[in-house]
Order: structure tokens, then C-alpha cells, then sequence
């Protein structure tokens, strides 16, 4: 396995009783303070990162391209963007949208027909204000696993999620690490890439 960046650090500290309130009320503004925010098309996956929230990150918030296919998997790049609170994130063919708030409504779009460069800012409020289904692979992100659709017909990938929780800081630590990999025709993971690797500590009260 080799990895993108292995001293990502995400620390978040909660109550479950405030969780509780939050994904009540405003589900998703509850999770949406935090990165690690995915999407993916044909052969590709994007997601970000913010400098506030995750260590080892350059620049104030940025977009991360993997490639993966009958070449591998390979990071293509990343773009980077000023800091806000993502409330959206869409992969298409050839671009990413991603969109959130930072004091106003923002979205940009990214274009990934080959290295991820940043293409354009949507320059009309209102279609920045519509929002997406939020998937992690960060520090909120759920154990499993999850395919990922390939041109590539020897193998398959996914994305893998482990987690490990143990006491610490007076509450408890959850440990997450996220790892893209290729899988052959008898299920043995003949690569990988790390793509985030966290803590994220909760206080229970």
C-alpha cells in the first residue's frame, strides 16, 4: 500500500446529546462543519480537505483527484480552493462541482478530463445555494466498504473504511483510515492508496 498523505489529523470534539439535536434539526448542516467529503464518476474519485480541519493539508481547502483503471491507481492531482463549508459535491463526466457557503453561496467547477484545474466560479447565488447528498471518507466517515465503477475489466475498487475506538481525552478516540484498492478476480488486494488517515475525539457527557 502507499499512501497520499499518512499524517492526516483530524481531531472534532462533540456530545452525543448535541449530535442528537443537530441531525434533528438540520441534518445537513450537522455534519457539514467537518472534510472528507467524496464523490465519483467513471475511473475517478474527488474529495476534500480543509487545512482548519485535517493536518498536512496545502493551502486553505482543497480538492484531491485519484484515478483508478487498467493502469492502476494513480493521484491526478489537486486544486485548491478557499476555505468554506461544503454543502455540496458532484462528480460528471469531466467536472467536479463542489459548493457550500463562505459568507454567501459559492460553487466552482473543477475540470478532470485530465489534471484537475479549476475551471470556473458560478457566479449566480441561487444555483450555488442547491445542495447534495454529502458522502465521507474522513474523520465522520461509516465503517465498510464501497464499490466504485470502473472501465477496467480484470479487477474491481472500492473504497475501504476502518475504525478503531479506545478511550482517550476523557472520552473516546475513533480512529478512521479510508484506503482505495484494487481487488483481483479472488478477492486479494493487489494495490492500494491510503487516502486519509484521522482521529476524531468525542466527548460523552
Amino acid at each position: 500500500m502507499w499512501s497520499l498523505s499518512s499524517t492526516q489529523t483530524t481531531r472534532r470534539r462533540i456530545t452525543v446529546a448535541g449530535v442528537a439535536v443537530l441531525l434533528l434539526l438540520f441534518p445537513q448542516i450537522a455534519e457539514a462543519d467537518s472534510d472528507g467529503y467524496y464523490c465519483t464518476g467513471t475511473g475517478y474519485l474527488a474529495y476534500q480537505l480543509r487545512a482548519a480541519l485535517t493536518e498536512g493539508v496545502t493551502g486553505q481547502h482543497v480538492v484531491r483527484v485519484v484515478r483508478f483503471g487498467p493502469e492502476g491507481i494513480r493521484f491526478a492531482g489537486e486544486v485548491s480552493l478557499p476555505e468554506f463549508q461544503p454543502h455540496k459535491l458532484v462528480c460528471g463526466e469531466s467536472q467536479v462541482r463542489i459548493g457550500g457557503w463562505m459568507g454567501r453561496p459559492v460553487e466552482y467547477v473543477i475540470d478532470v478530463t485530465e489534471s484537475p484545474k479549476l475551471a470556473y466560479e458560478v457566479s449566480d447565488p441561487s444555483q450555488a445555494m442547491h445542495g447534495s447528498v454529502l458522502a465521507n471518507l474522513g474523520a465522520w466517515a461509516r465503517p465498510g466498504t464501497v464499490r466504485l465503477t470502473s472501465t477496467d475489466q480484470g479487477y474491481t475498487y472500492r473504497i475501504a473504511i476502518g475504525t478503531v475506538t479506545e478511550p482517550g481525552g476523557g472520552g473516546l478516540l475513533h480512529h478512521v483510515t479510508t484506503v482505495l484498492e484494487r481487488v483481483d478476480g479472488e478477492g486479494n488486494v493487489v494495490d492500494s492508496l491510503e487516502l486519509y488517515r484521522g482521529t476524531r475525539e468525542e466527548s460523552v457527557d
